[in-house]
Order: C-alpha cells, then sequence, then structure tokens
C-alpha cells in the first residue's frame, strides 16, 4: 500500500513534482508488512514553509468549532475514515481490535472537548482569550502570537501523541510540518484527511504538512529545521542532539520524552479495585507508553493478597483489551526475561498475555514491555524514594490520598505527574506534560505597557523619570 503526502492540506500527488518518476520510501511495520510512501522533494519543502496558511488572524472560536466537527465524525461508529484507520492499526500496527477502536474513542473525544480545549489554553496561558486579542494584565495589555511554523517529530508508541500535537499547533494558531513515524505512519494523516472532509479550504487544514524522510536523509530534515521556529520532538537523546545539530541558534525545541513510569500501592483493603486499576496501567498500549506501569511497588503486609488479584485482574484487562502484536525482537526479548525470572522465581505467575515478575532491590529497566510487571515489596511508601530520578514521568499512587504524603519527595527527586492509580494515561486539565504546560512554548507573548501617566498601585505620582531627578525623589518613590 502506498501512503499519501500533504502540503498545504492538499494531497501532494505526482504532478505537483519538480521530476517524472519518483523511487517510494519503504516503511517496514510491527507486523512484518510494508508500506510505501513517496519522498519530499524541494517544492514540497519550499511550499510547506512559505504557502501553508496562517492562522494568526482566524478567530480561536472557529478553530475550535472546527475541530470538535471533525471529532463528531470520529464519534460515529460508521465514519469510513475512522473505519479505515482501525484496520490500518490493526493490518500494519498490530493492535488488537478493541486497543484500535479505544484509540479512535480518544481521537473522537479530544477533537469534540471543546470546552476542555479553551480551559486548557486558559490553565496555561492565564486567559483563553490572549490568542485572539490584548487582555489587561496588571499594568500591561498582553497578547500571545503564534511562534509561526512548528516540527512535529512524532512517535510511533503512543498514536494519540499525533492528535495531541496537532490540536496544540492549531489552537495556537501555529502553522505545521510533520513529519510521520516511520513506526505509525497513520494518525496523523488521517486526521489530516478528516479534515479535508469536512472543508478543504479552512485555514485550520491549509495549516498543515506531513510527510516522511528518514532520519539518515542528509537534506530534507535539516532544510526543514533551519527554516521553522519551533521543533516538538518525541524521542530520545539522539533526536534531541539531532534537533541541536541542524536547527538555529534562535529555535525553540520542545522535547517530549523518554520517560518511564511506576505505581505505588499502599495499606488498604480493596485489593481487587486496586488490581484492576494498576492492569490497566500496564496494558494500555502494551506498555510502550512513557506513562505506562511497569514497576510496582506494594507494601508488604498485602503483597501476597494483592499479587494473587492482580493477576486475576490482568487476565480481565487482557479480554477486555486483547495484547497487539510483537515484533520477533520483543517477543524473543520477554520470553528470555520470563525464563530467566522462572528460574530465579519459582511462584512466578503468568500467562500467554501477561507476567508479574516478583523482583528485589533493582530498578526495572531496560524493559522488556509485553505487559510485564516488575512486583517488588517495600516497608513503607517511602522506600520508593531511590528508584525516582528525572527519567520518571508518572507515579500512580493507591489510595490516593497517599500521594499527599509522598508529593513533595516526588516533585524534588524529578516526578512530572503524580495519579491515582487507573489514571496513567488521562492526562487532567492544567496538568504538566514531562514538567512543561507546552502551549505557554507554542507562543510569545507581546506586553503594550501603561503610559507613564497612569498612577499605578505602590507609586504616589505619575512616573516622571526626568523630574524625579531634578527634584532627587526617587527614595520617595520606594514603599
Amino acid at each position: 500500500m502506498q501512503l499519501p503526502i500533504f502540503c498545504c492540506g492538499r494531497r501532494y500527488t505526482q504532478s505537483d513534482r519538480d521530476s517524472a518518476s519518483i523511487d517510494t520510501i519503504t516503511l517496514k511495520q510491527r507486523t512484518g508488512l510494508d508500506l510505501e510512501i513517496p519522498p519530499i522533494d524541494k517544492g514540497f519543502i519550499k511550499r510547506s514553509i512559505e504557502a501553508s496558511t496562517d492562522l494568526a488572524d482566524t478567530p480561536l472560536c472557529s478553530i475550535v468549532n472546527f475541530l470538535s466537527n471533525v471529532g463528531k465524525n470520529w464519534k460515529m461508529a460508521d465514519y469510513p475514515r475512522r473505519k479505515i484507520y482501525v484496520n490500518h492499526l490493526c493490518r500494519y500496527l498490530g493492535y488488537s481490535r478493541a486497543m484500535a477502536e479505544n484509540e479512535a474513542n480518544w481521537i473522537a473525544l479530544l477533537l469534540c472537548a471543546s470546552n476542555r480545549i479553551y480551559d486548557s489554553l486558559a490553565c496555561e496561558l492565564g486567559d483563553w482569550n490572549m490568542v485572539d486579542r490584548w487582555i489587561c494584565r496588571e499594568e500591561v495589555n498582553l497578547k500571545a502570537l503564534p511562534l509561526g511554523t512548528l516540527l512535529h517529530l512524532l512517535p510511533g508508541n503512543v498514536p494519540l501523541s499525533a492528535v495531541i500535537s496537532m490540536i496544540r499547533a492549531a489552537v495556537t494558531k501555529n502553522r505545521s510540518i510533520i513529519k510521520l513515524s516511520a513506526d505509525d505512519p497513520f494518525t496523523s494523516s488521517a486526521i489530516l484527511q478528516s479534515f479535508i472532509e469536512v472543508d478543504a479550504k479552512h485555514p485550520v487544514t491549509t495549516s498543515f504538512s506531513i510527510g516522511y524522510w528518514p532520519r539518515s536523509d542528509s537534506e530534507v530534515g535539516p532544510q526543514f529545521a533551519k527554516h521553522v521556529d519551533a521543533i516538538i520532538a518525541w524521542g530520545g537523546n539522539d533526536l534531541l542532539a539531532w534537533c541541536q545539530k541542524h536547527a538555529r541558534e534562535s529555535t525553540d525545541i520542545i522535547k517530549f520524552g523518554p520517560k518511564r513510569s511506576l505505581t505505588i500501592i499502599g495499606e488498604c483493603d480493596d485489593f481487587e479495585e486496586a488490581a484492576k486499576r494498576v492492569a490497566f496501567d500496564a496494558s494500555v498500549y502494551d506498555q510502550r507508553a512513557c506513562f505506562s506501569t511497569r514497576q510496582v511497588f506494594v507494601m508488604d503486609s498485602i503483597y501476597n493478597d494483592f499479587k494473587e488479584k492482580l493477576a486475576k485482574a490482568m487476565t480481565l484487562v487482557s479480554e477486555l483489551i486483547p495484547k497487539g502484536q510483537a515484533t520477533l525482537d520483543e517477543l524473543a526479548d520477554q520470553a528470555l526475561t520470563l525464563q530467566q525470572n522462572r528460574f530465579l522465581t519459582p511462584e512466578l505467575l503468568f500467562s500467554d498475555a501477561w507476567s508479574i515478575v516478583d523482583i528485589d532491590s533493582r530498578l526495572a529497566e531496560p524493559h522488556c514491555l509485553g505487559r510485564t510487571i516488575y512486583l517488588q515489596k517495600i516497608a513503607q511508601p517511602e522506600a520508593v524514594y531511590p528508584y525516582i530520578d528525572k527519567s520518571v514521568q508518572t507515579v500512580g499512587i493507591y489510595p490516593h490520598g497517599l500521594g499527599e504524603r509522598l508529593r513533595d519527595e516526588l516533585a524534588r527527586r524529578g516526578v512530572s505527574r503524580i495519579v491515582e492509580v487507573g489514571s496513567h494515561n488521562v492526562f487532567r486539565l492544567g496538568g504538566s506534560h514531562d514538567g512543561l504546560l507546552p502551549m505557554q512554548r507554542l507562543v510569545r507573548f507581546v506586553s503594550q505597557e501603561a503610559p507613564s501617566s497612569q498612577i499605578i498601585k505602590g507609586m504616589p505620582a505619575e512616573i516622571d523619570q526626568v523630574l524625579i531627578l531634578e527634584n532627587d525623589e526617587f527614595l520617595d518613590f520606594i514603599p
């Protein structure tokens, strides 16, 4: 199958190219199937940088309403674009049908959540109106303007990351160039095609360009990096190094990941509820997401009871959200981990869909993934602290009230999020993302400041600096 690429919201076809013949790029998928995608040429680069729509004068309500209309289509189970997307996730990315449908449901929710979009902007910028107009704030009128053009280097482990990145860019009124991930070349493309189906000429549609180039390409990627105003880099340190090498000194680099996450289970009586929540957190995306639970610390007084309930809960969740297909390398890593731990731990619990490994006093990284939970006894919740550093994104806690006891030290050691168990994949309104409020980084703030004639708090008179110096009155103005 050949995938499309898009320039300024329009499919980029052979007739748009400078040359008559092209050699497509092959993307091998985790299911073993191949996809073909056209390469990006100089014309694509030039048009996507220079001709994409500027959203600065588009009212926020127009942008949010447009996204909501797209989301309403995704809400319909028989929407053709949704059905194609779900089939692609299953056929090429190895998702189970339930996993793929759940991903499509989340896409619908994110796009339809108009009120939450406004509220997210208000939480991060101070006032969502600021992207449309000047807002009076203390001694200035303040406005948030888009940075300009963003380059999104998307991940492949969590498809929703593409949707979130696109929404953030649109509501902050930036233009976007998206590099597809070889591990998920479908999500952002499916969203843009949905934009086109709702309104091909809407400014949001024409503000996006989507394509692919191999990281080894020495021309396309660096050309984009040199001409954009910010790079949103979802990936590891090697990707960050690439951005720093090729971007201009003035280009902002906004980095997400890689991170790991874990869970703390304190004293509780409702083992079954806690176990179900942990099982869910360890099953979403088969532990490939930064927020996926991989290691669970449990109070020794409840350890055995909790472990028994967790095994039953993992089976239940595997029936609700069947495990996806893994690569041969992943399967080999998981099989080796299982065999090693069967030798070391006779009471190891496992099935074809999951495993629970008892460990003692060691960090469970690197992790073999595949719904493998490393379970560790602790005498008190504070015993987790040595395992916490800046590589930890999310810490799930049960019961929730335990978080108030631990949060100060967890935060000091580098954690980004502290959540209730069962909510690792739910980013609450106003919350941080890898220690950032991302939309603050996607705008530049401009202030028109009060005139000297305006008497302000704490100042007894107008600010006439020459007169103040002439009369030697400076100290009189100090409270």
